[in-house]
């Protein structure tokens, strides 16, 4: 006879599972920790590993900053926002989330792989490359780390991979209910436009050139300076704009029109006189490097990094015009209606071009990973420190934790959509912000080192 209070217990734990394994979970802790992160970055943080005498220097120089919020702000620990016992705590959360998330999936990997395939099990495998990642950031000094940080940067790749072949829609799931209205994205054709369809075979083609032209001109650079192309923010602008363009040449299969490559040369162009332009003539000037940036980790750190820039802002981009261009669909008679007008006059967005903005997610969120990882690998030989909690650093976390948060909510209810659309532009105004912004941020602190990009 079974005991009412095993039942109980029973009934208890069960509850407590979904609890700490739930997607809603899992969600939030991300937001948590992307906000935390960002308001570290608005706030100086004090060094870690630092003589006695520099910590109450640096604190001296943070009371004479700010004054009577010092107090307040040394009690809340926001100063040492990175290395407090909440921040910890949450990370703690995320990694046990995602375990328990992963054995759930584990034990439904049967019945998921009958009906999803590859889809499912990438899913199971981008769980297990997660887990890895947060354990190998912990021991990321010691050849184990490296390895087991190389490791899990294969089985991320691996995990998101299949979600880049995949005929299924990113809004599209199993259990998905027919929605009442069907959605249609519309675009008015303005004379400009209108040659610009007539003429968009020719896109592709110009985007190839676009990224061809701009690589040859780095490697001509490289070879002069006898060097990686990518070593100051001049060549890295260039790499950016090179990589805007690459990324659309490489998804545009995928692409049922040609606003993506529109969206992707014009960001290119102005990328590209931002860097002619705009930035000193010093930077554009070739220059040696000191010797920690002559490394193969540090080559593979900004490579990928250009790459994640350059597909996350296209998926932005793209996103963005999406969400501004939907309207309601009228059908009269088989025929598309818009504000009571035929549709013999309008360029439409369907469901595909959400396929795009998942796609080129995956190629920025695989990577902004690679990046990170190869990134914390140069940093630990170069200082000592896989991660120093930098500006720049927690920036670039910020838009990892974002495009963490795009893949557990797209297919959520209420997200699906136009919702996940904003996560997307959310991660390229991120993007953005690590790029052209982080220099001011830096000057504002001015207790903080910086990368060169």
């Amino acid at each position: 006879m079974n005991n009412p209070a095993d039942k109980g217990i029973g009934k208890l734990w069960r509850l407590i599972w979904q609890a700490l394994a739930s997607t809603r979970l899992a969600v939030g802790l991300l937001a948590a920790l992307g906000l935390l992160t960002l308001a570290g970055t608005l706030l100086p943080q004090l060094p870690i590993a630092v003589e006695e005498s520099a910590r109450a220097t640096w604190l001296a120089l943070a009371q004479q900053k700010y004054g009577s919020l010092y107090a307040p702000l040394r009690f809340l620990g926001l100063f040492e926002l990175y290395h407090s016992p909440g921040f910890a705590a949450l990370l703690v959360a995320l990694f046990v989330n995602t375990a328990l998330c992963t054995i759930n999936r584990l034990r439904a990997l049967g019945r998921m792989m009958r009906k999803q395939r590859l889809v499912a099990l990438g899913s199971l495998i981008t769980h297990v490359a997660v887990i890895t990642l947060l354990t190998s950031l912990a021991i990321l000094r010691s050849e184990p780390g490296r390895l087991l940080a190389l490791l899990s940067a294969l089985a991320l790749v691996l995990g998101v991979a299949p979600s880049l072949f995949s005929t299924t829609r990113p809004d599209q799931t199993l259990n998905t209910q027919p929605t009442p209205r069907n959605t249609q994205y519309a675009l008015p054709t303005a004379p400009y436009l209108s040659l610009v369809t007539r003429h968009s075979s020719l896109i592709p083609w110009l985007s190839t050139t676009f990224s061809l032209t701009l690589i040859i001109a780095l490697a001509l650079r490289g070879m002069a300076a006898r060097r990686w192309p990518l070593g100051t923010p001049f060549e890295f602008t260039l790499a950016f704009a090179a990589s805007v363009v690459l990324a659309y040449s490489l998804l545009s299969g995928a692409a049922q029109t040609s606003l993506p490559g529109i969206v992707a040369i014009i960001f290119t162009v102005l990328l590209v006189l931002h860097a002619l332009f705009l930035q000193p003539e010093t930077a554009r000037a070739i220059q040696s490097l000191p010797s920690v940036m002559r490394g193969l980790w540090f080559a593979l750190h900004t490579l990928f990094t250009a790459l994640a820039y350059g597909a996350l802002t296209l998926a932005g981009d793209m996103a963005l015009c999406v969400m501004m261009l939907s309207t309601d669909e009228n059908r009269t008679n088989g025929r598309v209606q818009t504000d009571g007008r035929p549709s013999n006059s309008i360029v439409r967005f369907s469901s595909v071009d959400r396929a795009f903005v998942d796609r080129a997610m995956s190629v920025g969120y695989i990577a902004l990973s690679l990046g990170m990882i190869a990134g914390g690998i140069w940093s630990a030989q170069a200082w000592g420190e896989p991660w120093t909690w930098s500006v720049k650093e927690a920036w670039t976390l910020i838009i990892w934790l974002i495009c963490t948060f795009y893949y557990h909510v797209r297919q959520r209810r209420g997200w699906r959509g136009r919702g996940a659309m904003y996560v997307v532009v959310l991660a390229m105004v991120s993007v953005l912000a690590t790029f052209f912004f982080t220099p001011t941020l830096l000057h504002w602190e001015r207790l903080q080192r910086w990368r060169i990009y």
